[in-house]
C-alpha cells in the first residue's frame, strides 16, 4: 500500500508579521502534483492543519481547495486529524457527508478504525487526534496518579493484522524538535516508542523535522520552514510503502519553497552592497555603533526583510539592554545615551530640557 504522509501545514501562519498564505498555497500545489503523479492509496494529514484554533478565512478557503483537489478531482482517500493547534470542533464540520467522498476527518477522542485495501488485502488504519493528558483522564475517568503513558496504553487497540497503521499527533521520545513547534514544558507530553510497537507503521505529526524513530515511527516534518533556525533545512513530504508482510519503505520527497529563509550577518555598509534577495531575510548586524534607520535602509536591498538583530546591544551572556539598565539613575542613563548616539555628552540646555520632561512624566 502506498501512503502519502504529510503534517504540520500551519495554514494561516504569520511569520514576523508576514502572512504566509500565498507561500503555503504554492507548497500545497506541489503536494497535489506529487499526489497526481504517484496516485497513493491513502493520503494522511497528521495534524496542525491550521496555525490556530480560529483560522483566518483565507486559510479555510485554501484547505477547502486542496482537499477538493485531492478527494474530488483525484479521487483519493484522505485521512485528516487535528493537532494541538487545531480546533477539532471546527475541523470536523460536515464530516459525515465528506466520508461518502473518501475524506475522513477524525476528531473523536476515541479515534476511528478505518480499513483500506490494496492488491495484498486489508490494511488497518487507526487514527486519533491530538490528545492532552486532561482530555484522556476525563475520557477514562482515571485518578490523578494515572500517567499519560498509562492512558495512551489503554486507548490504543491491538491491531488484528500485521499490516496496520497508526496516525496521530504526538511527541515520541527520541524525536528531535525544532524551534517552530509548540511543545509542553518539562517533557510532560513525551510518549515512549514502545507504545507503538504493535503497528507496522506510525504516521505522526507535531515535530517539524523529517525523521524516523526505531524504523517505523515517522514524522514527515513541516512542508515549510517556520523558524529562521530552520533556514537552509530541506523540507518535504513522505511517500511510504507497506509491503505484503508489513515491511515499510519511506521515501523523502523534497518541496521547493517560493521564498526561502535566509540569515545574513555582516556590517551595515557591507550589507547595503549585497545583491538583492527575494527571500524572507533576517539580518544580524555586527556593527558596534547605532545605525540610523537601519531596518528601512536595508529593506531597500532586501524587500522581504522581517527581522533585524544587533548582538552588540544585547549585552553579555544574552542579557537585553533593558535588563542591563534597570535600576540606574535617569540622569546617568540620559548622559550615556547622548554620548552613545551623538558622540558627545549632553549640554546644560539638554540636561535642563530632559529634567523638565522627566518631571512632567512623573507628575502625570
Amino acid at each position: 500500500m502506498l501512503i502519502l504522509h504529510t503534517a504540520d501545514w500551519h495554514l494561516g501562519r504569520i511569520f514576523h508579521g508576514v502572512h504566509l498564505t500565498e507561500d503555503q498555497a504554492q507548497i500545497l500545489t506541489q503536494i497535489i502534483d506529487v499526489a497526481r503523479q504517484v496516485r497513493p492509496d491513502v493520503v494522511l494529514i497528521a495534524g496542525d492543519i491550521f496555525d490556530r484554533p480560529v483560522p483566518p478565512a483565507e486559510a479555510v478557503a485554501l484547505l477547502d481547495e486542496v482537499l477538493s483537489c485531492l478527494v474530488v478531482e483525484l479521487g483519493l482517500k484522505v485521512v485528516v486529524i487535528p493537532g494541538n493547534h487545531d480546533s477539532p470542533e471546527r475541523l470536523c464540520f460536515g464530516g459525515r457527508l465528506f466520508e461518502r467522498q473518501g475524506l475522513y476527518v477524525v476528531t473523536a477522542p476515541l479515534g476511528k478504525h478505518l480499513i483500506f485495501e490494496d492488491r495484498h488485502g486489508k490494511v488497518h488504519f487507526y487514527a486519533f487526534p491530538y490528545l492532552s493528558y486532561g482530555v484522556l483522564r476525563s475520557l477514562f475517568k482515571e485518578p490523578p496518579e494515572a500517567t499519560l503513558i498509562d492512558l495512551w496504553a489503554r486507548l490504543l487497540p491491538t491491531p488484528p493484522d500485521r499490516r496496520s497503521v497508526l496516525c496521530t499527533h504526538a511527541f515520541v521520545q527520541g524525536g528531535k524538535d525544532s524551534p517552530s513547534e509548540m511543545l509542553l514544558v518539562g517533557g510532560a507530553d513525551l510518549l515512549p516508542p514502545e507504545l507503538f510497537k504493535a503497528y507496522s507503521f506510525s504516521a505522526l505529526g507535531h515535530l517539524h523535522r523529517f525523521q524516523t524513530i526505531e524504523g517505523r515511527i515517522h514524522y514527515p516534518g513541516a512542508p515549510m520552514a517556520y523558524s529562521f533556525r530552520e533556514a537552509g533545512t530541506e523540507k518535504g513530504i513522505s511517500l511510504v510503502e507497506i509491503d505484503a508482510k508489513g515491511g515499510v519503505n519511506i521515501e523523502f520527497i523534497p518541496l521547493s519553497p517560493p521564498r526561502e529563509l535566509l540569515v545574513l550577518e555582516g556590517n551595515f555598509h557591507e550589507l547595503l552592497l549585497a545583491p538583492r534577495k527575494e527571500a524572507l531575510v533576517k539580518v544580524v548586524l555586527l556593527d558596534k555603533e547605532p545605525i540610523f534607520e537601519a531596518f528601512r535602509r536595508l529593506k531597500e536591498v532586501f524587500p522581504y526583510l522581517v527581522s533585524l538583530e544587533q548582538p552588540y546591544f544585547q549585552g553579555v551572556k544574552g542579557a537585553s539592554l533593558g535588563e542591563k539598565i534597570q535600576g540606574q539613575e535617569e540622569d546617568l542613563l540620559f548622559r550615556g545615551f547622548m554620548k552613545e548616539v551623538t558622540g558627545a555628552p549632553p549640554t546644560e540646555e539638554d540636561e535642563t530640557l530632559f529634567q523638565e520632561m522627566l518631571n512632567t512624566l512623573r507628575s502625570n
